[in-house]
């Protein structure tokens, strides 16, 4: 891989999205997001996230692999 296509790579792997951008991309409201990412829905895992006081912060490749764990589910 040239470094062009790794340092685009590496961009992507460490971009970090907000509470909104995440609820836009899996179309989910608010409140069920709240409870995701508590651990509050059964047979879900919590979704990791990165706590900036009361900011949170999700790392869209924390989030693409949190989905894939669910799909294998």
């Amino acid at each position: 891989m040239n470094h062009d296509l790794q340092s685009v790579s590496d961009a992507n792997a460490s971009r970090m999205l907000t509470a909104s951008e995440v609820i836009v991309r899996l179309r989910i409201t608010k409140g069920h997001f709240s409870k995701i990412v508590n651990g509050h829905v059964k047979g879900i895992p919590p979704l990791p996230a990165i706590r900036l006081g009361r900011k949170q912060l999700f790392r869209e490749s924390t989030l693409e692999n949190w989905l894939r764990q669910i799909e294998a589910q």
